[in-house]
C-alpha cells in the first residue's frame, strides 16, 4: 500500500453494498442512514474496498467517530492510520477544528490513536460494561 494509492472519500448510495453486515442490523440501518448524511468515508485501493469510517457529529458541533473497519485481509498493514488521517483531512476541509472517538479501556487501540495525536478526555463506565475512553484532537494545537 502506498499513501497515494488509497482513497478515502465520502460515501454514496452505490457504496452500501460494499459495506460488510457484521450481523449487526442496528448498525446496518445506521450505515445506510449515514450514506445519506455524508457521515461514512469509504477506503479504496484500485477498485478494490478496504475499510470503513462512520461517525456523526457530537453535541452537533465535533466529529466523532463511531466506527472504524479495516477488512480483515488488509488489517495490520497501515489501512487504519490512513483512513482516520484522510477523514482527519476531510473534517479540516469542512471547517472543523476538532475530531472525538471513544475505545474501550480493554482495546489495545487507545495506544494507536495516542499515537496518532488523539489526547485522553475522560472517561465513561456503562452498567455491565469496561470503561470508556474518550480521546480528542484539536487540529489548532498542530498549528
Amino acid at each position: 500500500m502506498s499513501a497515494d494509492a488509497i482513497l478515502v472519500r465520502f460515501a454514496n448510495a452505490d457504496d452500501f453494498d460494499k459495506i460488510p453486515a457484521l450481523g449487526e442490523d442496528a448498525l446496518l440501518a445506521h450505515t445506510r442512514g449515514a450514506v445519506y448524511r455524508a457521515q461514512l468515508v469509504i477506503a479504496e485501493e484500485g477498485a478494490d474496498f478496504r475499510g470503513y469510517l462512520l461517525f456523526g457529529l457530537y453535541k452537533d458541533t465535533i466529529p466523532f467517530m463511531h466506527k472504524l473497519y479495516v477488512a480483515p485481509e488488509h488489517r495490520s498493514k497501515g489501512y487504519a492510520g490512513e483512513i482516520i488521517g484522510k477523514w482527519e483531512t476531510l473534517m479540516r476541509e469542512d471547517g472543523y477544528r476538532r475530531v472525538m472517538l471513544t475505545t474501550s479501556s480493554l482495546n489495545t487501540a487507545q495506544n494507536f490513536y495516542r499515537l496518532m495525536g488523539y489526547r485522553d478526555i475522560g472517561s465513561l463506565t456503562l452498567p455491565g460494561e469496561p470503561l470508556e475512553m474518550i480521546f480528542l484532537k484539536d487540529f489548532s494545537k498542530e498549528e
